[in-house]
C-alpha cells in the first residue's frame, strides 16, 4: 500500500464556514441597525393637528418641528388613586430669547387622561398646558417642547 503526499487545504483561522458566515450575518445586522438608528426624526412626518388638539385628546401636537431644536423635555407622571379624578396645570418657562415653535405631549399606553394647551405656546417662550384625568386614572406624559433662539 502506497500512501499519496496530498496536499489538504489548511484554514489558517481554525473557523468553520457556517461561522464565517454568521459573522457576515452579524455585521450586516448592525449595518443595518445603525442606519435605522442614525435616521434623523425630523424626516419622519408629522402628526396631524387641529387646533391645540388632535381627535385623540390623549395627545397633543402643535406647530411644525422643521429645523428647530428640543428647547425642553419633561416628563409629568401622577399615578391613579381610588375615586379621585387629577386636574393639573403645568408651566414650562424657558429663557427669554426662546421662541416656540411646536409642542409633543405623548403617552406611552391608552390613556384616560386629557392634554390641552391653556396658555402661551406657540410664538412664545413659555407654555401652559392642562392635564385632566377621570376617576380613578393616573397619566404618565412626555412633553417635548421644540423651537429657536432669538436675539
Amino acid at each position: 500500500m502506497t500512501m499519496v503526499n496530498q496536499k489538504i487545504p489548511v484554514n489558517p483561522y481554525n473557523v468553520s464556514s457556517s461561522a464565517k458566515m454568521k459573522d457576515v450575518l452579524l455585521i450586516a445586522l448592525l449595518a443595518v441597525t445603525l442606519g435605522c438608528a442614525t435616521a434623523d426624526s425630523r424626516d419622519l412626518p408629522e402628526p396631524a393637528a387641529s387646533g391645540s388638539r388632535g381627535t385623540d385628546r390623549s395627545q397633543l401636537a402643535i406647530g411644525e418641528i422643521g429645523s428647530s431644536r428640543i428647547l425642553s423635555s419633561t416628563t409629568h407622571r401622577v399615578p391613579s388613586e381610588n375615586g379621585i379624578a387629577h386636574t393639573q396645570d403645568v408651566l414650562i418657562r424657558l429663557v427669554e430669547y426662546a421662541n416656540i415653535t411646536a409642542i409633543r405631549g405623548t403617552t406611552s399606553f391608552l390613556s384616560a387622561a386629557e392634554i390641552f394647551l391653556i396658555e402661551g405656546g406657540l410664538g412664545h417662550n413659555y407654555v401652559k398646558l392642562g392635564f385632566v384625568t377621570e376617576k380613578e386614572f393616573g397619566y404618565n406624559y412626555a412633553i417635548t417642547v421644540y423651537g429657536d433662539m432669538v436675539k
